[in-house]
C-alpha cells in the first residue's frame, strides 16, 4: 500500500537527541545553560491567597512559589507578600521573598487572618521497621498575629498529606479547630526473627506484621493506604489529633472543608469531605484519578466536645454521625461550601465513566429538613459541541479536576462561582450564575498589556484565589511565562486587572547569574497559533468534528517542527507556558501540540471516540495536524521530529522515517 499524501516526504525522528544533533544551529549556547535560562523566566507561582487587611478595601496578597534548584535537583519554596487595593493596585509589602524551610509541610492561615498553623517535620526521616514505615513526628506552631502562641508536638499519624487531591486543611468557623488529612499510624510490628519482647510496646507488636500486604495508592503516594481525617485543637496543649471514622463502605477520605456559619459552638462543627469507594485494586491515583467517590458530611461537634473535655480517649477514633450528601452519584468530589453553609458546590457524574478521564457536571447540594440533602445539576455535561464559529469552539462543558477553594468568593454575596476549565485547548476562567447556571467569561480591562501573548484570547488563565468578588489569576501562553494579576470586581462580570510586581523565577545554577533588571517576567521571542484541524477519517459514529493543535513558533524563519502528542490518552496540551517545550522553541524549533480526538475539553462524544481506536484515529489526527501546520507555510515541509511521554510515547513509537 502506498503511503498517504500526508505521510509522503515526512521524516519523523523518534529520538529527540537525534533531532537536536541533526538540526541544532552551531551558534547556540550549551543546552544545559539554555534550559536553566528558560526555567529562570518563570515566576514559579503555584498558589495564592487574599486575606483582609485592617485598611478598608485592602487585602494581604500572599503568593506561594516553587523554583527549581538545578544543582541540588530539588525545589526551593518561598512566599511573596504584597498588598492589594482597588484604587492603588498591587504593591510589594516586603522587599524580598520569604524562604520556606525544607521541613515545613503545611502552612495554613485561618480565613479571618487572625490565626495560622505551621506544621514542620520533627526529627529524622522515619525508618521502616519490619516493612512498615515508622510514624513521622511533627511540630505545629500556632501563630496569633506576629508571634507563636503555642507549640504542639503532633504524633499519632504516619504521614501528613498536603497535596491537592487527598490532602487539604480547613478551619472551623470559630477559628479554633483545623482538620487535616493524614495516613494513620501503622500498628506496631516485629520481625519473626527478633529477640523476645522486652517492653509493653514490643508485647503489643504483631510478629511478621510488616510482611502483610498493605496495598498503597502508588506513585507519589507510596506508603499511603487509607488516608483519614484528623482534627487539631489550636487552643490545646497536648498536640494530639482526634481521628474521624471512615464511613461504611469507604476506602479512604480527603478534601475536607468545615461548614461555615453558626455562633461558634460545638454544635456548629460539621465537615464535608470526599470518600473514595473500594476498588478491586488501588493501583495509582495520580494518573488514574477518576475513581468512584461520594461526598459526605460528618457532624463532629459532640466528639470534639468530649475530646476537649477529656472524655474522648486521646488517639482513639471518634464516634460521629456521618451523612451521605451525594448517595445517588457514582462520582462526586471537590466539595465547596456556600458562605451561608446551607449548600455546597461540587463536581460530579451520575454514572462515572470507564475511560481514563471524562466530563463532569457542576452540581449544587442543598441541605433540607433533618439535614437531608438534595442535589441539582447547575452546569451539565456537554455531549457534542453545537454552534461556535470558525474561530471559536462552542462551550464544551466543565473539564476540571477540582474547584478553587474560594470558588464562591467570585462575588461578595455568593451569587457567582469562579472556576478554571478547559475550553478546547485553553484553560479558561469561567463565571457561573449560582441560580441559573449561566456560564460566562470575565470581561477584563488593563491599562497596558504591552502586546504580550499571555493576554491573547487563546492564552491560558487560571484562578489561584478569590475574596469578596476579586480574583487572583495567573495568565500565560506557550511563549510567555505570564503574569499574576488581581482582577478587581467592578460589577456585571467586568474586572480591572492589576499586575503583581514579580521578578523572574530564582532558578539558578552555580557559576551563573540572573539579570538584575525590572521586576517583570520576560516572554520568549516567538508566537503561537491554535489550529483548527479537519480529521482525515470520521469517528465510528460517522462524525468528523474538527480538533485543535497548538503551533508554537520561534523567531527564526522556516523552523523544523517537533510534533508532540499528549499522554493520557484522555488529556490535553494547554495553551500555557511549559519550560520543556519553551526550551525547544528557544533552540529554534517549532512545536506542534496535537490535541487529537479523545482529548479533554472538546465534548464527551469526542473523548469517547478514541476508545477502541488507539493507534489508528489518534495517529491519523497527528498526521492531519502536521499537514495543517505545513499548510500555514510557517514550518519546513521536508523534515519533522516527534516526541512524547505515556500515550504520547506510544504515538511517538508509531512514527516511521
Amino acid at each position: 500500500m502506498s503511503p498517504s499524501p500526508a505521510a509522503k516526504g515526512v521524516q519523523l525522528l523518534s529520538s529527540l537527541s537525534a533531532l537536536v544533533s541533526v538540526a541544532r544551529p552551531p551558534q547556540l549556547e550549551p543546552a544545559a545553560a539554555a534550559y536553566a535560562r528558560v526555567l529562570q523566566r518563570t515566576d514559579g507561582v503555584v498558589g495564592a491567597s487574599l486575606l483582609p487587611s485592617a485598611l478598608e478595601g485592602s487585602y494581604f496578597l500572599t503568593l506561594r512559589r516553587s523554583a527549581r534548584d538545578v544543582d541540588n535537583d530539588e525545589r526551593r519554596r518561598s512566599s511573596l507578600h504584597l498588598l492589594f487595593n482597588g484604587d492603588v493596585g498591587v504593591t510589594a509589602a516586603a522587599p524580598f521573598p520569604t524562604p520556606t524551610p525544607a521541613d515545613v509541610v503545611l502552612d495554613s492561615a485561618a480565613p479571618s487572618g487572625q490565626r495560622r498553623v505551621v506544621f514542620r517535620k520533627s526529627g529524622d526521616a522515619p525508618k521502616a521497621e519490619a516493612g512498615i514505615p515508622s510514624a513521622q513526628k511533627y511540630v505545629a506552631d500556632v501563630y496569633a498575629g506576629h508571634r507563636v502562641v503555642r507549640r504542639l508536638n503532633v504524633d499519632g499519624v504516619g504521614r501528613l498529606l498536603t497535596d491537592g487531591w487527598f490532602g487539604g486543611a480547613s478551619w472551623s468557623p470559630c477559628g479554633r479547630f483545623l482538620t487535616v488529612v493524614a495516613e494513620p499510624k501503622a500498628a506496631p510490628s516485629a520481625s519473626h526473627f527478633a529477640a523476645s519482647a522486652k517492653g509493653e510496646a514490643d508485647k503489643e507488636a504483631t510478629r511478621g506484621g510488616g510482611w502483610a500486604l498493605r496495598e498503597d495508592w502508588g506513585e507519589k503516594y507510596t506508603g499511603v493506604t487509607e488516608p483519614a481525617l484528623f482534627v487539631l485543637d489550636t487552643h490545646g496543649e497536648a498536640g494530639g489529633l482526634l481521628r474521624l471514622p471512615l464511613p461504611d463502605g469507604v476506602a479512604c477520605v480527603g478534601q475536607p472543608t468545615f461548614r461555615p456559619g453558626g455562633d461558634g459552638g460545638f454544635d456548629d462543627l460539621h465537615v464535608a469531605f470526599t470518600g473514595w469507594l473500594p476498588q478491586p485494586r488501588k493501583l495509582g491515583m495520580i494518573y488514574c484519578y477518576q475513581r468512584p467517590c461520594q461526598i459526605f458530611e460528618a457532624s463532629i461537634g459532640g466528639a470534639v466536645a468530649r475530646w476537649v473535655g477529656g472524655t474522648e480517649e486521646e488517639g482513639a477514633t471518634a464516634e460521629v454521625p456521618v451523612a451521605a450528601v451525594t448517595p445517588a452519584l457514582r462520582l462526586a468530589r471537590s466539595p465547596r461550601w456556600h458562605p451561608s453553609g446551607d449548600r455546597l458546590a461540587f463536581l460530579g457524574s451520575a454514572e462515572g465513566f470507564e475511560t481514563h478521564n471524562g466530563p463532569v457536571f457542576l452540581g449544587i447540594a442543598e441541605r433540607g429538613d433533618a439535614a437531608a440533602y438534595t442535589h441539582r445539576v447547575l452546569v451539565p455535561e456537554v455531549e457534542v459541541l453545537e454552534g461556535g464559529s470558525d474561530t471559536e469552539l462552542a462551550f464544551p462543558g466543565i473539564w476540571a479536576d477540582a474547584l478553587p477553594k474560594d470558588t464562591w468568593a467570585a462575588s461578595a454575596d455568593g451569587s457567582t462561582l469562579a472556576l478554571t476549565s478547559a475550553w478546547g485547548s485553553t484553560p479558561t476562567v469561567l463565571l457561573v450564575d449560582a441560580a441559573t447556571g449561566a456560564v460566562s467569561r470575565p470581561e477584563v480591562s488593563r491599562s497596558d498589556d504591552s502586546g504580550r501573548s499571555c493576554f491573547a484570547p487563546r492564552a491560558a488563565a487560571t484562578v489561584l484565589g478569590a475574596k469578596d468578588g476579586h480574583l487572583v489569576v495567573q495568565s500565560s501562553s506557550p511563549v510567555d511565562p505570564g503574569v499574576v494579576e488581581v482582577w478587581h470586581n467592578e460589577g456585571g462580570g467586568k474586572y480591572q486587572a492589576f499586575s503583581a510586581p514579580i521578578a523572574e523565577g530564582d532558578t539558578i545554577t552555580a557559576g551563573t547569574s540572573n539579570p538584575e533588571g525590572p521586576d517583570a517576567v520576560s516572554p520568549l521571542a516567538g508566537r503561537f497559533e491554535v489550529l483548527r484541524v479537519e480529521p482525515d477519517v470520521p469517528t465510528a459514529d460517522g462524525r468528523s468534528d474538527p480538533f485543535e493543535a497548538v503551533l508554537v513558533l520561534p523567531s527564526n524563519p522556516d523552523p523544523t517542527v517537533v510534533v508532540v502528542p499528549h499522554g493520557g490518552p484522555h488529556g490535553v496540551f494547554p495553551t500555557s507556558y511549559v519550560p520543556t517545550y519553551a526550551f525547544l522553541v528557544e533552540r529554534g524549533f517549532a512545536v506542534l501540540h496535537v490535541n487529537y480526538r479523545g482529548s479533554t475539553g472538546f465534548g464527551a462524544a469526542a473523548l469517547r471516540s478514541l476508545a477502541g481506536n488507539c493507534g489508528t484515529q489518534d495517529v491519523s489526527d497527528c498526521l492531519a495536524a502536521l499537514r495543517a501546520a505545513r499548510d500555514t507555510g510557517l514550518v519546513r515541509k521536508d523534515t519533522a521530529g516527534v516526541c512524547g511521554g505515556s500515550h504520547g510515547g506510544f504515538l511517538t513509537g508509531s512514527a516511521k522515517p
